[in-house]
C-alpha cells in the first residue's frame, strides 16, 4: 500500500546500515546526502513489477528519513503514463505518497511518460483529453514540493525548474526541465510530448 509506511526486513535494514556506513566513511561536515531514484514507471495495474517499484520507493523513503538524507530527488517518469487519465492520476498520487514518507525535502522532475501522452498517442487516437495538462500536473505533482524549489515567476507552462538551497550548506541544486512545452489542444503525432 502506498499509504502505509514500510517496515523494512532485517536484511534490508542491514543493507541500509551498510550503505550509510560507507557514505559516512567518506563524508565530512560539509557533505550533503541526496537520495536519487528515477524511471519508476509506477503503474498500479502491472503487478508484480509495480509492487517491486513501490517497495523500492518506500525503501528509499525509509532510508532518507532514518539515515540523514538532505534531499530526495525523483528523476522523472514517476508513473508509466499508458493508462486512461484517471488511472494515471491515481498512480501519480500513490507514487508521490510513497516519496512523502521520507519526511525530507523532495523534488520530482518531469519525464516524458509523466503527462500520459503515450496513452493519448498510442491507445486513444490522439485524444488530447487523456493528456495530463501542465495545469493539472501543477496540482498533481509540483504543488506538493514547490515549497522547496525556488521556481522563477515567469513560467507559463508550469514547468519544474529552478533552484534549491540545501539548508546549512553551500550547496545549491539547479533543476532543469527538458519538457517545458505548451499544451496542444489538438495534437498531431509529432506534437505529443511522449518520446520527445
Amino acid at each position: 500500500s502506498a499509504t502505509t509506511e514500510l517496515t523494512p526486513s532485517s536484511d534490508e535494514l542491514n543493507a541500509m546500515q551498510q550503505l550509510a556506513d560507507e557514505v559516512n566513511a567518506s563524508a565530512d561536515d560539509q557533505s550533503v546526502s541526496i537520495a536519487y531514484i528515477t524511471d519508476t514507471h509506477f503503474d498500479s495495474y502491472k503487478t508484480p513489477g509495480t509492487a517491486r517499484v513501490l517497495h523500492s520507493m518506500q525503501l528509499m523513503s525509509y532510508f532518507a528519513k532514518n539515515f540523514g538524507v538532505d534531499l530526495v530527488i525523483h528523476g522523472g517518469d514517476l508513473n508509466d503514463g499508458v493508462k486512461p487519465k484517471d488511472i494515471s492520476e491515481a498512480d501519480i498520487k500513490r507514487a508521490v505518497d510513497a516519496i512523502k514518507f521520507s519526511q525530507r525535502p523532495y523534488i520530482i522532475l518531469q519525464g516524458n511518460h509523466d503527462d500520459n501522452s503515450g496513452y493519448s498517442r498510442d491507445e486513444s487516437g490522439l485524444d488530447a483529453s487523456q493528456i495530463i495538462t501542465n495545469e493539472e500536473a501543477l496540482s498533481l505533482r509540483r504543488n506538493w514540493f514547490s515549497n522547496w524549489l525556488d521556481i522563477p515567476d515567469n513560467n507559463p507552462n508550469n514547468a519544474v525548474y529552478g533552484s534549491y538551497q540545501v539548508p546549512n550548506s553551500n550547496v545549491t541544486i539547479i533543476v532543469l526541465d527538458g519538457f517545458d512545452q505548451a499544451d496542444a489542444s489538438n495534437p498531431t503525432r509529432e506534437m505529443v510530448r511522449h518520446g520527445h
